[in-house]
């Protein structure tokens, strides 16, 4: 309907009161007057406000006011049913009545179906029709001008709703809209909203704090609740009125004792503002008794929105049950936030397939009806598939990835970053660091500080871009500014290694313990491993005790794992084996992979009783779920036999499954096994692990050579070997080019060989250097320097050097002093431990009598052990010895090993034990001489 009058802009608000008059030109001429030359409301003088835009023109139809619709009893009384059908959810008897009304161009009509679609009642949520539909509302006048007017300026003040056709006069708008509805006498929401706009201002609406407190002022005078709220905040420290904390508290208590009298008398929405300052951040403190206790009531009234949020508070409780009802009681009349937090808390409580089921069917119609948070919440759980209690959907990654896209384009910062850190590191998604970075940096852009934290994390780390850690810091710094969890700990654990950015524990440690307060056990967890290991912390082991003990209870099986360990090892903290392994337990119970392999592992090693069949039902879970670290495990136990029978293929097999799955020090172990399968016999499985580069598979291969009389490829694995610092191979090198047996002899280099493995500590390096001094091999014989190299690698443990150094100092030879008693304490230490060259001396010495004194028996005794064993010239004096018994007293050495040859080929053993007995038995002439040398 086109209005008959229309005026200028200018003309529009010369008295607010006035376009009230004009605007309702079908009153009787008396009220109007009436209404003309009252002077006394209440309302303050909003036309002093002179510096605001004025209305834009494509909207002065909504302010002009016009001839009213003609309405009659009949017609007002079909408003009054399609407000009935409403109230009692009956949608499609409203719709219809409203539609047939609405091409009669009444307003009531416009205004009831704008609500529907404002509020998603009944149909789709659809904030552009409401808007359509209120503009048409208030095209002629009629009583519901004030409440249409102030509806649609709760929709232009709405952040939550992006786009609307008032563009960039929204706020404007919004200002003239509540102006309109306090003219039409809507005065409690409109004057606090129209307060709120000009306490802080607008895009293009200038604030106006002087008149903001006298709208204020007057909505608190009449007990409005935001108003006494508003003035409690603004009269706080850093408000926007002076500071007054007698005042902020006198009108907190009369904002509070407001609520609870509306709330009494049924007020919902007071029952509901009663909860939110009750909560963790709410003006009166957290009261999660009184919270519960007005949500419980809310949602009695059957208001779907209280409904749904004592449901989610419920799901908090120990009593999440009742949460879950609500939810679904309001799900069931269509509420579909109701459908996206009911489907999404299932899906994160339940294992059970039916629930799992129903939640997903619950989220998929949330999403058909436009749900953000379900397309963001099923589009999550299918990037993450199934936890390993069961928990959530089977993963469906490409499905993940087109529901989060089908939000992002609606400028949806979380999506963003979930896309974003998908692209990063999901395993299921093909990682595109550069899509990734894309895609954080639109969910910065877009201030959420969920993608701000992922953005920093990226910059930090420099995954699929320049590392940049100032920018890093600053990213990071900035979410956690916001509250942003992540973030905060990030910084904290970044701070605390100091690597990546300045190293500032104290800063560190501070950010870790704030993370905590704000409820987050992960970062309890790493705060407590970090005074657990003392690397970048002071070792703090009863604060790291306390700190997992209490994640441990909170339900992190990380924590558990890491205190479980520490347990078991016993180093840190005190050795309590039953403690740790009930810790594991516990974890692996939950599901947790790392903790399987700990406890198979602690199984299979006899912590604190050996286990080995569970022990490898758990390793062989943990593998067959992907856990590279018990595959690795598996193989190392089949190669040690440790748990396990002793089986090398099984242990390549594996291992060779470890290193498929990236575990990095799988490949070394696969090398160990082929090494170990060599010296089984398995020559081309050492060759692979010598060819793997595995250092001690080259020396042993080059062995193998040396042995199969090729000396040329033998000398070039052990220098492959030498150059990986492999001191036996440096040894077999200075050997072979000392000695000269085998290939040229190369004296200096064989000694260099020697030096590299004398500077690597090596004890029996230390006894060749020895013995290359004692004997002027390559260098001028120095017996003094002999001396003090045979002394360190005996010192270091090595029985050789004691055996040599003991005879030089029991003889008196190649320079170095006679020492008898030290020579003999000497021998005996390295015969004790086996050695049979220092048998063998000790034996021919007490046989002769001459450093030391005569005895045949001990002499007897140490020759025997040694012939026992092999040693040739033990042997070969037992048999000059015979020969002499049996009268031939010049014997020689060549008619000894003639004959020595002749018995051991007949019974070795026996021959030896005869030989002992006449020793013993002193039938043996004392002078038994012979030229071999029993080293």
């Amino acid at each position: 309907m086109k209005h008959l009058s229309t005026l200028p802009a200018a003309a529009h608000r010369g008295s607010a009161l006035s376009a009230t008059v004009l605007r309702r030109q079908g009153l009787p001429l008396v009220m109007a007057a009436l209404l003309s030359l009252g002077g006394c409301s209440l309302t303050p003088n909003l036309d002093t406000d002179t510096e605001q835009p004025g209305v834009p023109s494509a909207y002065r139809d909504w302010f002009d006011g016009g001839w009213p619709v003609a309405m009659d009893r009949l017609d007002w009384g079909r408003v009054k049913r399609v407000k009935e059908a409403i109230a009692v959810e009956d949608y499609a008897k409203a719709t219809s009545s409203l539609q047939a009304m609405m091409k009669l161009d009444y307003p009531p009509a416009y205004y009831e179906m704008a609500k529907l679609y404002h509020y998603g009642r009944g149909v789709e949520q659809n904030a552009l029709k409401a808007e359509e539909l209120y503009g048409k509302a208030m095209e002629a006048p009629s009583p519901i001008l004030g409440n249409a007017s102030l509806n649609l300026a709760k929709l232009y003040l709405d952040p939550a709703i992006p786009q609307l056709a008032a563009g960039d006069d929204r706020d404007v708008l919004a200002y003239h809209l509540l102006r309109q509805a306090i003219d039409e006498g809507v005065t409690g929401s409109a004057t606090v909203l129209l307060a709120q706009l000009l306490a802080t201002g607008g895009e293009r609406v200038k604030a106006n704090p002087r008149l903001a407190k006298q709208l204020y002022q007057q909505a608190a005078d009449q007990d409005q609740p935001e108003a006494l709220r508003a003035l409690a905040l603004a009269h706080r420290p850093g408000g926007w009125l002076k500071e007054d904390s007698t005042q902020a508290k006198e009108l907190l208590r009369r904002y509070e004792n407001t609520l609870i009298r509306r709330a009494k008398q049924g007020d919902v929405s007071a029952m509901q503002q009663l909860a939110k300052s009750y909560d963790e951040e709410g003006l009166f403190g957290h009261q999660p008794d009184k919270q519960l206790m007005w949500l419980s009531t809310a949602a009695e009234s059957n208001d779907r929105s209280a409904q749904r949020q004592a449901g989610r508070a419920f799901l908090e409780t120990n009593t999440p049950e009742l949460g879950i009802a609500l939810l679904e009681k309001s799900a069931k009349h269509g509420d579909v936030d109701a459908m996206a937090v009911l489907g999404k808390a299932l899906l994160e409580r339940s294992t059970a397939p039916a629930d799992i089921s129903r939640a997903t069917r619950l989220l998929n119609r949330a999403i058909d009806q436009g749900s953000v948070d379900a397309s963001i919440s099923l589009g999550r759980a299918y990037l993450a598939g199934k936890s390993p209690d069961g928990k959530g959907v089977e993963a469906n990654p490409q499905q993940g990835l087109e529901l989060l896209e089908s939000v992002a384009g609606q400028a949806e910062g979380l999506s963003l970053a979930l896309l974003g850190k998908a692209y990063r590191e999901n395993p299921s998604v093909p990682a595109q660091p550069a899509l990734a970075r894309d895609y954080l940096e639109r969910g910065h852009q877009l201030g959420h500080p969920y993608a701000t934290a992922q953005l920093g994390e990226l910059y930090l780390t420099g995954q699929g871009t320049n590392r940049d850690p100032q920018r890093a810091e600053a990213l990071l710094q900035s979410a956690a500014d916001q509250g942003q969890v992540q973030a905060i700990r990030r910084l904290g654990e970044a701070y605390i290694a100091g690597d990546t950015l300045p190293k500032r524990p104290e800063q560190g440690v501070a950010l870790l313990e704030r993370a905590i307060a704000l409820g987050d056990i992960t970062s309890m967890t790493r705060l407590g491993n970090a005074y657990l290991q003392g690397d970048h912390l002071p070792q703090r082991p009863q604060q790291a005790k306390r700190l997992l003990e209490k994640a441990s209870e909170a339900g992190d099986t990380t924590a558990m794992v890491w205190l479980g360990e520490a347990y078991l090892q016993g180093e840190v903290l005190a050795y309590q084996p039953e403690q740790g392994i009930a810790l594991l337990k516990r974890a692996s119970d939950a599901g947790d992979l790392s903790a399987m392999t700990r406890l198979g592992n602690a199984y299979l090693q006899g912590t604190p009783e050996p286990q080995p069949l569970e022990g490898r039902r758990l390793l062989e879970e943990a593998a067959n779920q992907g856990d590279a670290y018990a595959m690795a495990v598996l193989g190392r136990a089949y190669r040690q036999g440790r748990g396990v029978p002793r089986d090398l293929e099984k242990s390549a097999q594996w291992l060779r499954r470890a290193q498929q799955a990236g575990h990095s020090s799988a490949e070394r172990s696969l090398l160990l096994t082929q090494r170990d399968q060599g010296r089984h016999g398995d020559i081309k499985a050492l060759e692979q692990a010598a060819q793997g580069g595995l250092a001690s598979a080259q020396a042993d291969f080059g062995d193998w050579l040396w042995q199969q009389g090729r000396p040329e490829p033998a000398l070039a694995w052990f220098k492959r070997a030498a150059r990986q610092g492999h001191t036996g191979a440096q040894l077999d090198l200075a050997h072979a080019y000392l000695d000269g047996k085998r290939i040229a002899q190369d004296k200096q280099q064989g000694l260099d060989y020697l030096e590299q493995a004398v500077r690597a500590g090596d004890a029996s390096a230390y006894q060749l250097k020895g013995k290359v001094y004692l004997e002027g091999i390559g260098v001028e014989a120095n017996g003094a320097k002999a001396e003090t190299w045979l002394r360190r690698a005996a010192d270091a443990g090595e029985t050789s050097a004691k055996a040599l150094l003991g005879r030089a100092l029991l003889r008196g030879e190649e320079g170095i002093p006679q020492d008898t008693d030290q020579g003999i304490a000497l021998l005996e230490a390295a015969a004790q431990q086996g050695n049979t060259g220092a048998q063998a001396t000790l034996g021919r010495a007490y046989l002769r009598g001459e450093q030391i004194p005569r005895n045949p028996r001990k002499g007897a005794d140490y020759l025997f052990r040694a012939a026992e064993k092999g040693h040739s010239t033990a042997r070969l004096a037992l048999a000059e010895a015979y020969l002499r018994a049996k009268g031939l007293e010049h014997a020689n050495q060549r008619q000894a090993l003639l004959w020595l040859d002749k018995v051991m080929a007949s019974d070795s053993e026996a021959a030896l034990a005869t030989l002992h007995q006449l020793l013993v038995k002193g039938e043996v002439a004392s002078g038994a001489t012979t030229s071999a040398d029993p080293s």
